[in-house]
C-alpha cells in the first residue's frame, strides 16, 4: 500500500533534500507547488482510539454505572430499614414509659396500637416476674401495621420496671 503526501516548497526547505529533489528559492506570487512522494503505510503514526479500545472503555463505564446504581438502591433500602427500626424502638420505649406510670402491674400479655412518625404500629407486651422477685421484666414486640404479623416484629425490646 502506498500513501501519498503532498509537500509545499516550504516543507521541502525544512526537510532538506528528499529523493533527489532540490527545492529552489520560492517564487514571488507563485502558488505552492504540490509534489507527491510515496510513503510506506507503516511509517505514518495513527492517532485516536481503535474500535476495540472504545468498546472496552464503554464496557468499563457501563459496569461502573451498574455498580453505582446497585449501591444506591441498597443504600435506600438500608435507610428505610433503619428508619423503621428507630421508630419501632421509640414506640417500645414509649410503651415501657407508659407501663412505668401505672400504679400496679400484673403479669400477663397486653397489646395495642400506637401512632408515631405519621404511621400506625402494633405492639405486644409480655409482663413477667424477673429473677430475684424485685423487678418486672417487660418484653415488647413492635410490628408495622402495613406488614402481616407473620413477617415478625420490626423491633423487640426488653426492659425492667420496679414491682
Amino acid at each position: 500500500m502506498i500513501l501519498t503526501v503532498n509537500f509545499t516548497p516550504a516543507m521541502y526547505r525544512r526537510i532538506g533534500v528528499c529523493r533527489g529533489l532540490r527545492p529552489g528559492p520560492p517564487q514571488s506570487g507563485a502558488t505552492p507547488v504540490r509534489r507527491s512522494l510515496p510513503v510506506a503505510a507503516g511509517s505514518v503514526k495513527a492517532t485516536g482510539f481503535t474500535l476495540i479500545e472504545v468498546l472496552v472503555a464503554l464496557a468499563v463505564v457501563a459496569i461502573a454505572v451498574v455498580a453505582l446504581a446497585t449501591a444506591g438502591g441498597r443504600s435506600l433500602d438500608t435507610q428505610y430499614q433503619i428508619e423503621n427500626r428507630t421508630l419501632a424502638l421509640w414506640v417500645a420505649d414509649n410503651r415501657l414509659a407508659e407501663l412505668a406510670l401505672e400504679s400496679s402491674l400484673q403479669p400477663g400479655s397486653r397489646s395495642g396500637t400506637s401512632t408515631l412518625g405519621g404511621r400506625s404500629w402494633r405492639w405486644r407486651a409480655q409482663i413477667q416476674a424477673a429473677p430475684g422477685g424485685m423487678l418486672w421484666r417487660v418484653d415488647i414486640a413492635v410490628f408495622d401495621v402495613r406488614a402481616p404479623e407473620s413477617d415478625g416484629p420490626v423491633f423487640d425490646h426488653s426492659g425492667f420496671l420496679p414491682r
